[in-house]
């Protein structure tokens, strides 16, 4: 992703971005990459937890990654260097907590009701 060297806001501005896009989802392009990029940039700045997993879905995360991680779930339709470094960390995830296989479910259905409606031109509730 371009752009990737500016510096990131701080998680409660992410919080508050991530808040907003589920009331009014944006597409991909100019209205979308910043926040994607915004995203993808606290997310990939994650660490393992005290047990050396890295873990994005369950409670052993701040819930502002839930919720960055649930975001950018729509990567799976992108194709970058970029794309593959997060397709290789979700992949470290899955396979290192149980909980969060669990949580990437639930984050799944969650995505689909809220961030990625504009795609699938699904009106909320």
């Amino acid at each position: 992703m371009a752009g990737c060297d500016k510096p990131l806001p701080n998680e409660e501005q992410i919080s508050r971005i991530l808040e907003k896009l589920k009331k009014e989802p944006v597409g991909v392009g100019p209205d979308g990459e910043p926040y994607m990029l915004l995203v993808f940039k606290l997310l990939m700045s994650v660490i393992p937890g005290q047990d050396g997993i890295l873990h994005w879905f369950c409670q052993k995360t701040r819930p502002v990654v839930v919720e960055a991680a649930t975001f950018l779930l729509r990567l799976h339709a992108f194709k970058s260097d970029s794309v593959n470094i997060w397709r290789g960390k979700l992949t470290g995830v899955l396979h290192g907590c149980c909980d969060c296989i669990e949580g990437y479910a639930e984050a799944k259905s969650c995505s689909k009701e809220t961030y990625v409606r504009v795609f699938l031109n699904i009106r909320p509730g």
